[in-house]
Formats: C-alpha cells, sequence, structure tokens
C-alpha cells in the first residue's frame, strides 16, 4: 500500500487487475490533475475492447474523516472513464460512470458535500473534475462518511443506459447494506470507457474538511454481471 499522495500500486493477482491506492485531502493542481490511470483494455489484450457490461469491485476504506462544511469541497473516488493519464481529469471534461465522494458544503445545489451527503454513484458527460457532479447526474447514497469505515462496492453496468451500485459490509460480497441504481442517458452514448482514473479528494484548501481513503482489492470483470 502506498504511504502518501499522489502514489498507486498495480499488480495482477489470480487473472484480475488489481490497484491500491491512498488519496490525501487539500489537493494541489498537479494531484488534481492525477495520473492514476490503468488501461484496462491493455490488460485485455491487443484488439480488445471493454464491453458495454461489466462488474467492478473494490475495497474502501475511509482513513480520516472531518467535514467542516464551510466550503464546497473537490470531487473524490474512482472512475472508468475515457480519458488517459495525459488528459488533465481537473480542468478537461470526460465521460465516466464513478464512485464519488466529497466533502464541505452542499452549494451550489447541484454538489454533494455537506454533512451525511459524502456518496454517490454517478455518471460524469463531458464535465471536468473541478466542475463537480451536475445536477441530475448522481445518485447519492444513504451511507455516511465516518472515519475507519470500510465499504465493499459493488458497481455494475447493466446496459448502456443503466448502472447499479451495491454496498457490501464484508470481502465476500454476501452482506449487502445499500443498493443505488443511476440511469445514464442515450446522449452519453457508447463512450469507450477503458481507463480506470483515480481523482481528487478532500476540500479546496480553504474548507478545513479532511477526507483520506484508500481503495484497494479492486477486480474488473469485463462482460459479466455477477449476480
Amino acid at each position: 500500500m502506498p504511504v502518501s499522495s499522489p502514489n498507486a500500486g498495480w499488480f495482477i493477482a489470480d487473472g484480475f487487475m488489481n490497484i491500491s491506492i491512498i488519496r490525501d485531502n487539500n489537493p494541489t493542481p498537479s494531484t488534481r490533475n492525477n495520473n492514476f490511470t490503468h488501461d484496462l483494455e491493455a490488460e485485455l489484450g491487443s484488439g480488445n475492447t471493454v464491453s458495454d457490461t461489466w462488474t467492478w469491485r473494490f475495497r474502501y476504506e475511509l482513513v480520516e474523516f472531518s467535514n467542516a462544511e464551510n466550503n464546497y469541497g473537490y470531487q473524490g473516488g474512482i472512475t472508468v472513464c475515457d480519458q488517459p493519464a495525459t488528459v488533465s481529469s481537473a480542468d478537461t471534461g470526460f465521460y465516466g460512470i464513478n464512485f464519488t465522494t466529497y466533502t464541505g458544503n452542499a452549494t451550489p445545489p447541484s454538489r454533494l458535500g455537506c454533512l451525511g451527503q459524502e456518496y454517490a454513484v454517478s455518471f460524469t458527460q463531458n464535465q471536468p473534475v473541478i466542475g463537480g457532479s451536475a445536477s441530475g447526474h448522481y445518485t447519492e447514497l444513504t451511507t455516511s462518511a465516518s472515519a475507519g469505515q470500510v465499504l465493499y462496492i459493488e458497481i455494475i453496468r447493466n446496459t448502456l443506459e443503466l448502472i447499479t451500485m451495491n454496498v457490501y459490509s464484508d470481502d465476500t460480497y454476501t452482506t449487502l447494506t445499500e443498493t443505488k441504481t443511476r440511469t445514464v442517458p442515450a446522449t452519453f452514448g457508447n463512450r469507450s470507457l477503458r481507463y480506470i482514473r483515480a481523482f481528487t479528494g478532500g476540500d479546496d484548501m480553504s474548507g478545513g474538511s479532511v477526507m483520506k481513503y484508500k481503495i484497494d482489492d479492486m477486480k474488473f470483470y469485463d462482460g459479466c454481471i455477477i449476480e
């Protein structure tokens, strides 16, 4: 596991791709433009592409958390998107399906972030990270953040226009605690979502919120919906 941010480690185990990441709060522009990118199509082999249906699982641990609520936080989390590391996710629009985290104040209204509203399943439709999650692009979880929290996240792309997020309390993905769905508009299209990419968490350096988290034990099952 990396000991500081920005850092990440990628490895293959038992035929599945795994990732370890830790994200710190108070991002600088360079970490907002992070390079935590992994090309799934490189794993699938030459000539293969990520399909329209897949299951994505990972362990999420919230190492440290406080919410000052006096300023909105930058969007954090992890995405399967269409942009490689050479393209800034902070300032340049991208298409992606995301596990989204926020801290801070929920203003303007389109933002997540106030206490109890830290997590969502969302899609990004040609938006930059610093623009926040557009209204109607996310489904909020009722699960709220707390320091030391461990969640096992499962995101399923059921179809081109439907995403399901399941939250489990155990690493066997059997004890389900919450399920949310998010529709994706037809205008999103059949984008080439091939890059797993972590993006910045934490406050915007003036609000005082803290959100440090680890993501690891990741599995991506292409062309497979796990029941």
